[in-house]
């Protein structure tokens, strides 16, 4: 597994399990019961795009934030366990964090550190 860190505004890091593999996409955090408030997936795209999140057998509710390939957060919502709507950003992105809903402090607009990415 790869690991890498995310600052955040006001010092906010998570560590986070980063992936660019389609079939890992595919299951995101699917199943788990619980998720460390430090924790999250970082999610990576070849090319930037409006790539959407649904939470279909998702357990916990989280906090998706939309990154583009500046690494400017360009959207974020929090979104809940076995909802099968699909969720798009406002604007293209390349990366898709998802962490424990009501954790991110970051907003739209301000850039963010990916370590290692």
């Amino acid at each position: 597994m790869k690991y890498n860190k995310i600052l955040i505004a006001n010092n906010k890091q998570y560590k986070v399990y980063f992936t660019d593999d389609s079939n890992e996409r595919k299951k995101g955090l699917m199943e788990l019961e619980n998720i460390p408030n430090d924790w999250g997936i970082l999610f990576h795209y070849d090319i930037a795009d409006y790539y959407g999140i649904w939470m279909k057998n998702t357990k916990i509710p989280l906090d998706v934030v939309w990154i583009d390939e500046n690494k400017i957060i360009v959207d974020k919502k929090t979104l809940y366990p076995n909802v099968e709507i699909v969720s798009y950003p406002k604007n293209k992105s390349k990366y898709i964090l998802e962490v424990n809903a009501n954790t991110f402090v970051g907003k739209i607009g301000e850039n963010i550190s990916l370590e290692n990415v």
